[in-house]
C-alpha cells in the first residue's frame, strides 16, 4: 500500500493545475455510478446481475453526467486539496444532496424501481466516497 501511495503522490505532483482539475472532475464523474452500484449491492444483498446492469446502463450514464455537471457548477475541482477543510466538506455535502435529489427525480420519471431507502443509501455512499 505504501508503494501505491508513493507512486500516486509522484503522479499527482507531476500534473499541472489544469490537469489536476480535470482529474478531480473525472473522479466526481466516476463516483456516482460506483455509489449507485454499491448501494444496489447493499440494498439487494447481492452483486448486480448482468440483466440489472443492462437495464440500468442509461441511468448510470446519465448519473455520471449529472454528477460531473453538478461538480463543475459547484466548482469542486477548483478546491485546493491542502485547503480542503469544513468549506470543502460542506460543498461536497451540497453536491451529494443535489446529485441524490436529481437521482431521485430520474428514478421517479423512469420505469426503474429503486426504493427511497436505496436512494438515501446512494446519497450517503456517494457523500462518503466523495469526502474520502
Amino acid at each position: 500500500m505504501k508503494i501505491f501511495q508513493t507512486l500516486l503522490f509522484r503522479f499527482v505532483n507531476k500534473l499541472s493545475r489544469a490537469q489536476k482539475k480535470i482529474f478531480l472532475a473525472l473522479i466526481d464523474i466516476i463516483l456516482a455510478p460506483i455509489a449507485f452500484l454499491v448501494a444496489s449491492s447493499v440494498f439487494y444483498d447481492a452483486l448486480p446481475s448482468i440483466e440489472f446492469l443492462r437495464h440500468s446502463i442509461g441511468l448510470i450514464v446519465v448519473l455520471a453526467g449529472i454528477a460531473g455537471a453538478i461538480s463543475i457548477l459547484l466548482k469542486m475541482p477548483n478546491i485546493k486539496l491542502n485547503a480542503y477543510e469544513s468549506r470543502g466538506i460542506l460543498r461536497t455535502g451540497a453536491m451529494a444532496v443535489l446529485v441524490t435529489l436529481t437521482f431521485s427525480m430520474i428514478i421517479g420519471m423512469s420505469n426503474l424501481y429503486f426504493s427511497r431507502l436505496g436512494i438515501v443509501l446512494f446519497g450517503m455512499i456517494f457523500f462518503l466516497m466523495a469526502v474520502s
